[in-house]
């Protein structure tokens, strides 16, 4: 998953300057509802009046609606979402906004608090998409031969690059 960059104490210890060459930032969970709140919030305060936000977001083709699933803004208006399905039960959805309304700083938290229409059960159908295919995956018949026939090759394939 995505990782927010951060550090857990209130003042994060300088790196040294000899360290710096081959230092690599701590990170934190950075969960798909906060990441999408973040896009969507970045692109309308930093986006032209009638600029255009336009992204990708993994869905199931059923229980999924356009209307209550999908973040949304006050400073944006809904254009298109177009599904594309891979499988039977997974794709995408490719979603196209247009701004119509400046964005007021002081309405900050209000915007954020307001991204998912159903809160946390809307963001929940964007995300742990991976998770929720391998609990599927997990039902079907077969599935332990098969993820252990995969594991050896892995296994194998790791082998041969060393």
């Amino acid at each position: 998953g995505a990782r927010q960059t951060g550090s857990r104490l209130d003042q994060p210890r300088a790196v040294l300057e000899e360290h710096r060459h081959d230092h690599i930032a701590q990170t934190k969970p950075y969960s798909v509802s906060d990441v999408m709140s973040d896009l969507v919030d970045m692109a309308a305060r930093t986006l032209v009046m009638g600029g255009r936000l336009v992204y990708v977001i993994p869905s199931f083709s059923t229980d999924f609606s356009v209307e209550n699933d999908l973040p949304q803004h006050a400073c944006f208006v809904l254009l298109h979402c177009c599904y594309q399905p891979f499988t039977v039960e997974l794709g995408r959805r490719i979603v196209t906004m247009k701004k119509v309304e400046e964005y007021n700083e002081s309405r900050r938290e209000e915007y954020l608090a307001t991204v998912w229409k159903n809160g946390p059960e809307s963001a929940e159908k964007c995300a742990n998409i991976r998770d929720k295919i391998l609990e599927a995956a997990k039902k079907k018949p077969g599935y332990e031969k098969k993820a252990a026939f995969r594991k050896e090759k892995r296994k194998i394939h790791r082998e041969a690059k060393k």
